[in-house]
């Protein structure tokens, strides 16, 4: 690895892409960066690869839910080492990291392991690529704080304890939906019978927006989140479930 390089994109400015692309032709591998709700930040795609799941996620933006349930980080003896894990319809293995500073977690690096060789690497590359890149995802959240924030961003933070305290929250909601909403119900739908069910991608987000066009989900962890406005939307969540 060329650290002085990769250095240089570092400290030059607060983009994502040119150290993608720097780490990406080093390692020899796709890859991208997603954020804690798993939307993807940036991305490196080598000239000639072709991948029908890696171009479907890079198209929506966002990781599916079939794959991000297959994360069990918990149940790692060492999660910093990365989770290798095989992807339904495609013929590559993943490498996946998370990426934590000041013990927060960010976001997370997925690496394609196109060549078979990643794990063959030393740790401590990855490792200390991964520290880069969550140092540089900080900044960019950072940004996004001062330019405005989506509801979904806002809850996330919120989930994950990182406002230090009441007011903090406020002033990011201020930015968003979140300060005129009163919801009264909320709903958890765990993902692993989804996924156990083969379902298409993204069939259970596009139904969940289509009956509930006013709480639109989002993904934490391993669970999908709806915050629903009217008491007696139940009936239709019942039917949705059955």
């Amino acid at each position: 690895m060329d650290w002085d390089r990769l250095l240089q994109d570092f400290l030059r400015d607060d983009s994502l892409d040119p150290l993608l692309k720097d780490a990406g032709s080093m390692l020899g591998c796709p890859l991208l960066v997603a954020d804690i709700a798993f939307h993807i930040m940036g991305s490196y795609v080598p000239e000639g690869f072709q991948d029908g799941v890696f171009e479907a996620a890079l198209g929506r933006g966002e990781i599916t839910y079939e794959v991000v349930s297959a994360l069990n980080w918990d149940a790692r003896p060492d999660p910093a080492d990365g989770i290798f894990l095989p992807v339904e319809d495609s013929a590559y293995t993943r490498r996946f990291s998370a990426l934590n500073s000041g013990g927060m977690r960010l976001g997370y690096l997925i690496c394609v392991d196109r060549n078979g060789d990643l794990a063959e690497r030393p740790k401590e590359d990855f490792h200390r690529l991964e520290a880069i890149l969550a140092k540089q995802l900080f900044c960019l959240e950072r940004r996004g704080r001062i330019y405005g924030t989506t509801a979904e961003e806002v809850l996330t933070h919120l989930l994950d304890g990182k406002f230090s305290e009441r007011a903090a929250f406020y002033t990011q909601a201020m930015t968003t939906r979140l300060i005129n909403y009163r919801p009264a119900r909320l709903v958890l739908i765990n993902l692993g019978l989804y996924r156990s069910l083969n379902f298409r991608d993204d069939m259970l987000k596009h139904e969940l927006q289509r009956e509930f066009p006013q709480s639109p989900p989002f993904l934490y962890r391993d669970e999908v989140l709806l915050l629903l406005e009217e008491p007696e939307i139940l009936e239709p969540l019942e039917a949705l479930a059955r």
